[in-house]
């Protein structure tokens, strides 16, 4: 546990100023392409959650992959592509926070429990696993470039996220009592929730002005994001454990794979967007 921790804290210092920079210092097209590799790494790791094992099905479906985030950018000025992205997203993880409830009373009765055996390829697979990757990089993207606050906006995203995920797991181990999801994720607790929520909302309000937010409203918004960063988390878990995996992948010493690293933000990051879109922000 301490050499894993050990790890997660090493990579995270490595790549933490590297997304920092990224985010602040190159433009829009840069981010979309550097982001745009870490979503196709992701389908990949997707790819294995829903039963590809062989290479040429999740090089198919990290080209296919490619090919809608490249018709995204195409058409999302013209056609409000993007606002439509954003909602069918945050529709999409609703209904997941359903599929996240069902599973675990199903699970947690003794008729159902058990390891499931992994899913095969299925078309419902496929589409699910664009909903999660492509609306992620069309919110980021989008709200890099939509605005001259937009590389602040996506470091504040990415900053409430980090401050929900770090605290859910330092309140989580030190006062976690009640569990959450005990058949999806053991290891969360409605304490850690709490934290995660509560630290996302303060960090939203630390630096809701520099990214050209009000107080409250950035506070507000945080407090969402952190919310729905949880149901991401949790929904990848789920996919996990349908597969009869621990991780992702292992690309990333002491986090798994990619999807274990974005899982957060594939779900905060789409109502981060929509919401904005609302304001015209």
């Amino acid at each position: 546990m301490a050499t894993n921790l050990r790890r997660r804290i090493v990579t995270a210092f490595v790549l933490g100023p590297i997304v920092v920079a990224l985010v602040l210092g190159a433009g829009t097209q840069s981010v979309a392409w550097a982001f745009g590799v870490v979503i196709a790494g992701a389908a990949w790791e997707w790819a294995g959650l829903c039963g590809g094992t062989a290479a040429f099905p999740r090089i198919l479906y990290v080209v296919l992959t490619a090919c809608a985030l490249v018709l995204v950018e195409h058409w999302w000025n013209e056609r409000g592509v993007w606002a439509g992205l954003n909602v069918l997203a945050v529709l999409w993880w609703l209904a997941a926070l359903g599929m996240i409830v069902v599973a675990e009373r199903r699970r947690s009765s003794s008729r159902c429990r058990g390891r499931s055996s992994p899913p095969g390829w299925s078309l419902p697979s496929f589409v699910a696993g664009w909903l999660v990757l492509v609306p992620t990089w069309s919110a980021v993207v989008g709200v890099h470039g939509r605005s001259e606050n937009g590389p602040a906006r996506v470091l504040m995203l990415l900053v409430v996220i980090w401050a929900a995920d770090v605290a859910a797991y330092a309140v989580g181990r030190r006062f976690g009592r009640r569990r959450l999801a005990p058949s999806v994720s053991p290891g969360k607790s409605w304490e850690g929730f709490a934290g995660g929520v509560f630290a996302a909302g303060l960090a939203g309000a630390a630096v809701g002005a520099w990214a050209g937010l009000p107080g409250v409203v950035a506070a507000a918004l945080a407090v969402l994001v952190g919310a729905f960063s949880v149901i991401g988390d949790l929904a990848e878990s789920l996919f996990k454990r349908r597969a009869g995996l621990k991780d992702s992948g292992g690309i990333l010493p002491g986090h798994g794979g990619i999807l274990d690293r974005i899982d957060s933000l594939t779900a905060g990051a789409p109502a981060f967007a929509l919401v904005l879109g609302w304001f015209g922000s």
